[in-house]
C-alpha cells in the first residue's frame, strides 16, 4: 500500500468518524428540540393554569406562586437547552467543515495519484518505444558499415589521388603527387599508364 493510499484510507476513516459525531449530533439536536417543544407546550399549560389561578387571586395565592417557580425553572431549563443546542450547532458546523477539507484533501491525494500513474505509464511507455528502437537499432546496425569505416573512406576520399595510390600502396605513383615538381608529373603519370 502507498503512502497516499494509506493517506486516503486514514482520511476516510477521519470522514466516516466525523460523519458519525455529526449523526450522533442530529440526534441529539432533533431530541433538544422535542424537549423545547414539550416545555413550550408544558409551558402553555402552567400559563393557562396561572391564568385561571388569577381569577381566584384570593383562593389560590400560593398555588399561583408554585406554579410561578415552575414556570421559571422551566423557562430557566429551556433557556440552557437552547444555549446547548447552539453548541451542538456549531460544532455540527465545525464537524461539517472538516469533512469538506478532508474530502478536499482526498480528492488531491486522488487527483495526485492518477496524475503519477499516467507519468509513471506515459514513461513505462516511452521506456518500452526507445527499447524497441535501440534493438531496432543494433538489428540495423549489425548489417550497416560501421562509423569507423565510413570515416576512413571519407578520409581516403577526401585525399583524392594520393588516397587512392595510397590504399593501393604503389609507392612511386604517391611520388610522383608529393615529392616530383609538376613539369615532371604528368610525363611520369603517362609512363605508369
Amino acid at each position: 500500500m502507498t503512502l497516499k493510499e494509506k493517506e486516503i484510507e486514514e482520511i476516510d476513516k477521519s470522514i466516516k468518524n466525523k460523519e458519525d459525531e455529526k449523526a450522533k449530533a442530529k440526534e441529539n439536536l432533533d431530541k433538544i428540540n422535542a424537549d423545547i417543544e414539550n416545555l413550550k407546550k408544558e409551558n402553555k399549560e402552567v400559563q393557562n393554569k396561572i391564568d385561571a389561578l388569577n381569577s381566584n387571586k384570593e383562593n389560590k395565592e400560593n398555588d399561583k406562586k408554585s406554579e410561578e417557580n415552575k414556570l421559571s425553572q422551566n423557562e430557566k431549563k429551556s433557556q440552557e437547552i437552547s444555549n446547548e443546542n447552539k453548541e451542538i450547532e456549531a460544532s455540527v458546523k465545525e464537524n461539517e467543515s472538516k469533512i469538506n477539507a478532508l474530502n478536499t484533501e482526498k480528492t488531491n491525494d486522488q487527483n495526485n495519484k492518477a496524475k503519477l500513474e499516467g507519468e509513471k505509464s506515459t514513461l513505462e511507455q516511452g521506456l518500452s518505444d526507445k527499447k524497441k528502437k535501440l534493438e531496432e537499432l543494433e538489428k540495423n546496425n549489425k548489417s550497416q558499415v560501421s562509423e569507423e569505416d565510413k570515416k576512413k573512406a571519407q578520409a581516403q576520399w577526401n585525399r583524392g589521388s594520393i588516397g587512392f595510390f595510397e590504399k593501393m600502396k604503389s609507392d612511386k605513383a604517391l611520388k610522383v603527387f608529393t615529392e616530383i615538381p609538376e613539369n615532371k608529373k604528368i610525363v611520369l603519370m603517362l609512363h605508369f599508364f
